[in-house]
């Protein structure tokens, strides 16, 4: 607040005196104004914030020798760059990602030469050295599963608060119908006082699924998204972000889900709130993208080497089962040339033995009745020794 004699300002908002050529007395509050910058410095303002939403460059006015200015400048969590006029002379120029928070002093030497020192602090604050990072060593987001009677494959991470032994849990999970097996990993929160609050988030550069991808089907998933949480955005503790594929019994499709990590932000994040001040601690995963398969077990791709001449009392068969088609057909190429084919009607199954005593890599085309016609779709088949 302005203050003034006789209606007149002597003392303005940014604590600058003003129409005073003569006074005596005591003022004791000459602590500077806080502004909030844009992308012009006015030296007629002592002091400045600053939070960069994307990189920017900043201009200046009003320079004038012994004029001097200071920004409290915060880069935010993706270290945005600000660039600054040639006129500004640093001792040593900045490397403006090696931190989030910067102080920067501006002092004009001149109307046109200005001399700045930057200060830089930890990229992200820890005021009560919250770990700065942590791993989830023992996750696993690339699996391939054939589940024999409906199944599922899962890579999640949950993060619960643990106020009683002071710590959060990241806990990582991982495993499919033969088993889970889950693994935790502890960041320490000893030394906050006070949480108020605690939340984290994913972050994906993309994440899709097809196949079975509806998630009433599912205990969550099979996106993270599919349980209403969106990449990059912030969701109070206790949250799993989970990714599932699951295929339900008789299927004959797979379900595939995959997500690309290593996008511009940490694959993880976590922010908590304390008397301390807000902290953070991040997780970039080892690996950057994932594949869950959940294979059906009459759909496995018929590839690999098929051979009976080991083991002459064995056959190598492959299995067709009709659903609801007017009927289906197996048939086997070999080189581009028919090597088997037979017909078997909706209410059976059947099977191929003994082919030709021996197959390398033979492609297995399965047969199904479509208006129109028919075509053969999709190179699969199972492979079973009979």
């Amino acid at each position: 607040m302005a203050i003034k004699v006789g209606g007149i300002t002597v003392i303005n908002d940014f604590r600058a005196l003003t129409n005073v050529t003569d006074f005596t007395g005591v003022y004791t509050d000459f602590h500077p104004y806080m502004s909030t910058l844009g992308t012009v410095l006015d030296f007629n303002y002592p002091m400045y914030k600053k939070v960069l939403s994307a990189a920017t460059t900043f201009s200046i006015i009003n320079p004038a020798i012994g004029k001097s200015s200071i920004v409290m400048l915060d880069t935010s969590a993706s270290l945005f760059v600000p660039t600054l006029p040639a006129n500004i002379a640093f001792p040593v120029t900045p490397t403006w990602a090696d931190h989030r928070y910067w102080l920067i002093s501006f002092m004009c030497y001149s109307n046109t030469v200005v001399r700045a020192t930057a200060i830089g602090y930890d990229t992200v604050p820890n005021p009560a050295d919250l770990a700065p990072s942590f791993t989830l060593p023992y996750w696993d987001i690339t699996q391939d599963y054939t589940a024999p009677s409906g199944g599922s494959v899962s890579a999640s991470v949950e993060f619960i608060n643990d106020p009683t032994n002071n710590r959060i849990i990241a806990r990582a999970v991982k495993g499919n119908g033969s088993g889970l097996t889950t693994d935790d990993t502890y960041i320490d929160t000893t030394n906050l006082t006070n949480i108020t609050s605690v939340q984290a988030q994913y972050n994906v550069q993309s994440q899709s699924c097809t196949g079975n991808c509806s998630a009433g089907g599912y205990t969550y998933g099979p996106l993270p998204t599919s349980d209403g949480y969106n990449s990059g955005v912030y969701y109070n503790a206790p949250v799993k972000f989970g990714w599932q594929a699951k295929v339900l019994s008789g299927a004959t499709s797979d379900t595939i889900v995959q997500f690309a990590l290593n996008s511009a932000d940490p694959d993880f994040r976590i922010k908590v709130v304390s008397d301390e001040g807000t902290s953070y601690s991040t997780c970039e995963f080892s690996s950057g993208v994932g594949t869950l398969a959940a294979r059906a077990s009459d759909r496995e791709p018929a590839t690999g080497y098929y051979d009976n001449t080991t083991s002459p009392s064995a056959e190598w068969l492959c299995y067709v089962s009709p659903s609801s088609n007017t009927y289906s057909a197996l048939r086997i190429m070999w080189n581009g040339t028919e090597v088997y084919y037979e017909q078997f009607p909706t209410s059976g199954s059947g099977y191929a033995e003994g082919l030709n005593n021996r197959v390398v890599g033979g492609d297995v085309y399965y047969k199904a009745a479509a208006a129109g016609g028919y075509s053969y779709t999709n190179r699969y088949g199972a492979w079973r020794n009979g």
